[in-house]
Parts: structure tokens; C-alpha cells; sequence
């Protein structure tokens, strides 16, 4: 049981970096991320959805994150919406305060990027949730 929960944690935490600040990305560019940064995340073609454009990568191997990546009309990335697993909220958490200012409840701001970004948290009855959006 305790390596089953170091396998999760561990798993858990290097899939906090795909939750990144992806604003501006193109497609290619953003599977290419996750290529690259946590290849744990596979981009899903088996869903339809005409009335957004997204892109949406799963944890296949563990079933705890699920990533849609938002995309205008001109195929850049608008917002990223990534769902975790409530046994995740500890790293999650932890990803959000080292990586970023928070200013407010639940809200924290991305400016080390070219993106500026405003990042909400919440908790839901079954997952937590982390929205990219740009900072306005």
C-alpha cells in the first residue's frame, strides 16, 4: 500500500507541470509539451464536441488528470482547463503556491511568461480544477 501511494504521489506531482500556462500554443506546439513534459498525458481522439474546439489529453495509465486545451479560430490556445483526482489536491496545491503569486482566495497570477495568466482553483464534490485564462 505505501508504494502503491509513492507510485501516485510521484505520478501525481509530474503531472503537475502539464497543468502549465500553455496560452498562445498552437497544437502542434502543445502536444509537443506534453510529449516532451509528461508523456503520461495522451491526446484523446475519441470524443466529438461541435461546439468547442479543444483538445483533450488523459492519464491513461492512472485515470487522475484530464487536460482540454481551448483553442480560437486561429488555432492558438485561449485556456486550459485541467481536472485532477481529490487525492491530488496536496500537490496540486503545492504546484500553485511555488509556481506562481497568489492574489487572492483561490486565485493566483502567472507573469513569467510572454502569456500573462490568471490561474482559479476549486474543489468540487469529485475533482479539483485549475482554469488558465489570460490575465486581463
Amino acid at each position: 500500500m505505501r508504494k502503491l501511494f509513492l507510485i501516485l504521489a510521484l505520478v501525481g506531482w509530474a503531472g503537475l507541470v502539464s497543468g502549465q500556462n500553455l496560452l498562445g500554443y498552437s497544437p502542434k506546439d502543445v502536444s509537443e509539451y506534453f510529449r516532451v513534459n509528461d508523456p503520461a498525458m495522451v491526446l484523446a481522439k475519441n470524443f466529438k464536441n461541435d461546439k468547442y474546439k479543444y483538445l483533450k489529453f488523459t492519464d491513461e495509465q492512472n485515470d487522475l488528470r484530464t487536460i482540454l486545451v481551448f483553442m480560437t479560430e486561429k488555432d492558438k490556445c485561449k485556456s486550459v482547463k485541467a481536472m485532477y483526482d481529490l487525492s491530488l489536491e496536496k500537490e496540486v496545491l503545492d504546484h500553485l503556491n511555488k509556481n506562481y503569486t497568489k492574489s487572492e482566495t483561490n486565485i493566483w497570477i502567472d507573469n513569467s511568461r510572454r502569456r500573462k495568466a490568471r490561474i482559479n482553483y476549486s474543489k468540487d464534490e469529485w475533482f479539483l480544477t485549475i482554469l488558465y485564462t489570460p490575465k486581463k
